[in-house]
């Protein structure tokens, strides 16, 4: 089976630049297309007191941030990808995202978290694998 459109969830974490070099590493002559998904969560900062304007700007270089070693790997291997950066639960978002951009395929770097405090702060890996529309492929 071959997957066209592929989802990248990234967050700049060691899991998920294992994932983009497990991508660039597997990449055949029928380049797959990649959506590479940064997703955030406002709460925290808004609770803090900031207003949404300057929370806005904070995200926005926060994102840039994330974004710049992938986007540099993907360019330099002439990988077809686009970025989108989504609010809110990173299992609510990367599933929507996924079915909302017809992905057949969600990579997903894990860090591969089985002990008690895994289980009770909850999974990204575990809450996509079981709600995804699509296959899921985890890299530790």
């Amino acid at each position: 089976m071959r997957f066209r459109n592929i989802l990248l969830p990234v967050n700049g974490s060691a899991a998920s630049l294992k994932a983009a070099e497990f991508a660039l590493a597997h990449a055949g002559e029928d380049q797959a297309s990649y959506v590479l998904l940064n997703v955030y969560d406002p709460v925290p900062l808004l609770i803090g007191g900031q207003a949404r304007d300057q929370v806005d700007q904070e995200i926005s270089v926060e994102e840039d941030a994330v974004m710049l070693p992938f986007r540099t790997m993907f360019r330099a291997a002439s990988m077809n990808f686009r970025e989108r950066l989504e609010e809110g639960h990173p299992v609510q978002a990367i599933l929507a995202v996924a079915e909302e951009e017809g992905c057949d395929l969600i990579l997903l770097g894990t860090r591969g978290r089985s002990d008690l405090a895994g289980l009770l702060l909850g999974s990204v890996s575990h809450g996509v694998q079981h709600g995804a529309h699509c296959p899921v492929l985890l890299i530790r």
